[in-house]
């Protein structure tokens, strides 16, 4: 007779969960293949942990008859199917096909067409896996032939879905028919390998038939594709990978944004044209800053597209005069005072000096990571210095991870520092990288930069795909790479002494 205790559901649950993690964390399936065989209180709940994530279809089809597969031992890719299915094959796999809750077809690369083919003709009128709830369809160079097979788990309790689609006609026809299977879904993720070039009717159709969504990453979306998601309150985060589909003028000038004036969004995701003009990026930053400052937004990305053709060319004076975006420009985004984390770039950066970092530390003062970046040409000779660090360690405490062109020529000496200034110390940065900025001997620089950020972990310096100075930037960040834990464990013996030195005179 079992314990009263095993006759209440969530208690076994708990327990199957817990079996799962033992030894440090490494996952124990026997431990539940155990419980599952101990008595009838455990055989579902260790079967429903058992089986909720899965990454091949194979498991599910070895629970058929076994004459029925035929896998070949040289090559357990290749399988073929001995004899015709029927109706009753399908009762076991899918005693336990309906327990799968998250899909990733990470392992099934290998296995020809033939087995999804033969799945999706075979299967009873419900999904595979009808309780899924999160599927994740990747797809590597040699699987084209199964991206059709995804439709094959579709089911109207998917909550997440994310899709790898090719940019051909066929492919983008399969998306329209997704909303019908699985209209429930929250959370959108379609990436494509190549520019959709204009074709984006059937992802556009797709979007406007989904009214739950709450995350949504796409390529591109048409005008009545952004009015529908602007109706949409359940919507928390927009990420738009490759561009709008809307006219010229409606991009740059962010004008589109107005559609989300009365939609609260947390995280903003905007990827501008690689020729954008500063004026036109400084219009989106009005925009955005009109639109959503009353939005709850933690996260905000505004970025134009690479150029990798010019990507290592200095811009000439007309081109920064063109693309540098300044300080003013930026300043309106400034109201969003609770923002984490911050992507802007341009052809050639942000032209923004000691003093404009100041006011943008001030501005965000909960920034966990700050990326500055050059799009299409190299970033424009920066007029920042090291001593805007310390305005980023004082007014960011929990910054992590900081991304900017920084002059690292001149290291600040404390002799200079002002007498009424307590010494700087933030603990947070780990990581710092200042892309293709002029830098200073690589032990003073990390001299002071450690002693501004204790907990430092890496520097990086330099684009790694430059051919002509890629073996110097390697010794200079290896050097500061180097020093960096010696002169942190210098600091924190000369902070033992000093504490030391104080009790003793208290």
């Amino acid at each position: 007779m079992s314990h009263r205790a095993l006759c209440i559901p969530e208690i076994v649950a708990m327990i199957c969960e817990d079996g799962v993690y033992l030894e440090g964390f490494k996952l124990k399936w026997d431990t539940l293949t155990s419980l599952a065989r101990t008595c009838k209180a455990f055989q579902d709940p260790a079967l429903n942990v058992l089986w909720r994530s899965q990454s091949t279809v194979v498991n599910v089809l070895k629970c058929m008859p076994g004459e029925i597969w035929q896998w070949e031992d040289e090559d357990p890719g290749q399988v073929t199917v001995a004899r015709p299915i029927i109706p009753t094959d399908w009762e076991r796999p899918l005693f336990y096909a309906h327990r799968v809750k998250y899909f990733e077809n990470s392992l099934d690369a290998g296995y020809g067409h033939l087995l999804y083919e033969t799945l999706r003709m075979c299967l009873p009128d419900e999904p595979l896996f009808p309780n899924l709830q999160f599927m994740n369809w990747i797809r590597s160079d040699n699987d084209w032939a199964h991206f059709p097979s995804f439709r094959s788990f579709l089911g109207p309790r998917l909550r997440t879905l994310t899709l790898d689609v090719h940019p051909s006609t066929a492919e983008l026809s399969l998306l329209p028919g997704v909303a019908a299977q699985s209209p429930q879904l929250e959370g959108l993720s379609i990436y494509c390998y190549a520019d959709l070039n204009g074709r984006y009717q059937s992802l556009s159709f797709l979007v406007q038939q989904l009214n739950h969504l709450r995350h949504l990453t796409v390529p591109c979306l048409d005008g009545p594709a952004l009015d529908h998601l602007s109706q949409q309150s359940s919507l928390q985060y927009l990420t738009l990978l490759a561009q709008l589909a809307l006219g010229i003028p409606d991009i740059p000038s962010g004008s589109f944004l107005l559609r989300f004036r009365n939609r609260l969004l947390r995280d903003v995701t905007i990827r501008l044209p690689a020729t954008t003009p500063a004026r036109a990026v400084a219009q989106c930053y009005n925009t955005a800053a009109m639109v959503f400052r009353e939005h709850p937004l933690s996260a905000l990305s505004i970025t134009c597209e690479s150029s990798s053709a010019t990507l290592d060319v200095a811009a000439s004076p007309e081109q920064i005069a063109l693309y540098a975006i300044s300080v003013t420009s930026l300043s309106p985004l400034f109201a969003f005072g609770d923002l984490t984390n911050v992507c802007l770039s341009g052809p050639v950066g942000l032209d923004l000096d000691d003093g404009s970092i100041a006011r943008l530390a001030s501005a965000w003062p909960r920034l966990l990571c700050l990326c500055i970046e050059s799009t299409s040409f190299k970033i424009v000779p920066p007029r920042a210095t090291l001593s805007c660090l310390f305005s980023l360690a004082q007014f960011c405490p929990d910054l992590r991870t900081l991304q900017m062109p920084i002059d690292a020529t001149l290291i600040p000496q404390w002799q200079d520092q002002k007498p009424e200034r307590t010494r700087p110390h933030q603990k947070a940065l780990t990581m710092l990288n200042l892309s293709d900025s002029p830098v200073g001997p690589p032990l003073a620089v990390a001299g002071f930069l450690s002693g501004l950020f204790p907990k430092l972990e890496s520097v990086r310096y330099g684009r790694l795909r430059d051919p002509d100075t890629g073996a110097l930037n390697d010794a200079w960040r290896k050097a500061v790479g180097d020093a960096l834990p010696l002169l942190r464990d210098i600091r924190d013996e000369e902070r033992y002494w000093t504490q030391r030195e104080n009790d003793r005179e208290g």
